[in-house]
């Protein structure tokens, strides 16, 4: 059976040093693939570089030198997306290029969006239990592939942020340069509003597909919601600096601001991260990344590339029926890890689709 859909289609991929994998190809022109292999032998570097062609960073590992493997100096990723071919590599200089049909972009945001993908990953646990810059960073990985403008505002503001905190650390006992942090106070207000009304648009209509799909995944009865903790829903941001001087100049660091967002999780008006069970967080995350799937399908009009890792973790045989029928609905290319080639072979037997296996060693 041939896909008859058309979304972004990866359809071999070439590792070359990257992270355990020495040199390894993969034909993958399957609906879904499937990697299973023992614990360690890199399934989930499989998925990392997947995404680090679609993103031009890993989603693991926080610095580029980190996905080098052991020992070497240099690597690279490439892959056939329909019929563009992306490559990213790190010279043994340590210079990163990324190319699109042998063509270097002259910088990588030009990248992101063009091929969308969502990662789910066991680690993404963290998005309910971490810190309120795990959830920025789930808003702002969606706005960047929707919007061009919202990435550059992004890393603008992050930039113009980091020059007033080193503005606020230098004058420590000093007289504070006003006129200097008037200046990055005005900047950081204009990017910032920005970044602000974007993500408040868009929490809307995240919350009911989250809540379509915690629904769907769960069969339980409660309620899930999220609400857009900002301080900016209140205040012009230019006001919030502006007030904030005096103690931000004590703690030497913008102490509000939209880089202090958050997203709260409730569960039947309590706390998520308090009250839920094990199996209601893992469906609330399932929930938040296909809730993710459909807005970048809806606003992109492509279907991203789904990347699952450790499918079956800590999930019920229940609740593991239902994902893999809402996966075959997706209509979209998926990849997925598991450590057991009977499971998967059981999971999409039943299904229509056309899958495959790669035993990873």
């Amino acid at each position: 059976m041939k896909l008859t859909f058309a979304p972004r289609m990866l359809t071999s991929l070439v590792l070359y040093q990257y992270k355990n994998h020495a040199n390894s190809t993969f034909d993958l022109s399957r609906q879904v693939h499937c990697f299973w292999g023992q614990n360690g032998v890199g399934k989930t570097n499989i998925l990392d570089a997947i995404y680090y062609l679609c993103f031009t960073k890993s989603y693991f590992s926080s610095y580029d030198n980190q996905v080098i493997q052991d020992g070497k100096k240099e690597m690279f990723i490439q892959g056939t997306i329909n019929e563009d071919k992306i490559k990213c590599l790190i010279r043994e200089s340590g210079k990163k290029e990324i190319l699109l049909n042998k063509i270097p972009y002259e910088k990588y945001s030009e990248h992101i969006g063009a091929y969308p993908a969502v990662m789910i990953s066991p680690d993404d646990t963290i998005l309910i239990s971490g810190h309120s810059d795990v959830r920025r960073k789930f808003l702002d990985i969606i706005l960047s592939q929707l919007d061009a403008d919202y990435l550059q505002h992004l890393i603008t503001y992050n930039k113009q942020l980091a020059q007033r905190n080193a503005l606020l650390k230098e004058y420590k006992g000093k007289n504070l340069n006003s006129s200097l942090l008037n200046t990055y106070n005005e900047i950081l207000s204009v990017h910032g509003t920005y970044i602000y009304q974007k993500r408040n648009s868009i929490i809307e209509e995240l919350v009911q597909l989250v809540q379509q799909f915690y629904s769907e995944i769960s069969e339980e009865k409660e309620t899930v919601s999220i609400h857009y903790k900002s301080s900016v829903t209140e205040r012009k941001l230019i006001d919030i600096f502006k007030e904030n001087e005096q103690k931000d100049f004590y703690m030497q660091r913008t102490t509000d601001g939209i880089h202090r967002d958050d997203l709260v999780f409730s569960i039947a008006t309590f706390p998520l991260k308090q009250y839920a069970s094990q199996g209601q967080r893992k469906s609330f995350l399932f929930a938040t990344k296909l809730a993710e799937f459909h807005l970048l399908k809806k606003y992109l009009n492509k279907k991203p590339m789904l990347l699952i890792d450790d499918l079956f973790e800590k999930l019920d045989a229940k609740r593991s029926q239902i994902l893999v029928r809402i996966i075959a609905n997706l209509n979209t290319q998926v990849f997925i890890t598991d450590t057991d080639q009977a499971r998967l072979k059981q999971a999409f037997a039943a299904s229509n689709i056309d899958f495959g296996l790669s035993e990873i060693t």
